[in-house]
């Protein structure tokens, strides 16, 4: 029959996070509160803060990640820049095909639709 269509992954874009993660400890740290992506690209993008895109195979996950670290701090490590002082996210809304969030930074933007380009996402253009 017919092949299905792959789900579309669903994406996070998290932000304002301290630089010193590496994707090693961003990842224990995303285990600690049980919210594993199936994908974790790690951005370096200013020298005291970085950002990260998640990829979750369910969108109810990748959403309940972005509402619970969205604005907050202790669950993630945050940039120590004091501008910024908790940590960012939103999601990426398939049927919109827009961020939740319009500050999501632009280093962010450019490697999700990279790799959406690449059909990373589970969806090909």
């Amino acid at each position: 029959g017919p092949a299905t269509a792959p789900t579309p992954k669903a994406a996070v874009a998290v932000w304002n996070l301290s630089a010193k993660y590496t994707k090693p400890a961003l990842q224990h740290d995303l285990d600690e509160i049980d919210f594993v992506p199936e994908k974790l690209v790690m951005i370096k993008s200013r020298s005291e803060s970085c950002s990260a895109l998640l990829l979750y195979n369910e969108f109810s996950l990748a959403h309940a990640l972005a509402v619970s670290i969205d604005g907050s701090q202790g669950l993630l490590d945050h940039s120590a820049d004091s501008s910024n002082e908790t940590i960012q996210a939103a999601t990426w809304s398939h049927e919109e095909s827009k961020w939740s969030s319009e500050d999501v930074p632009t280093e962010v933007d450019g490697m999700f639709r990279n790799l959406y380009q690449k059909g990373w996402m589970g969806l090909s253009l």
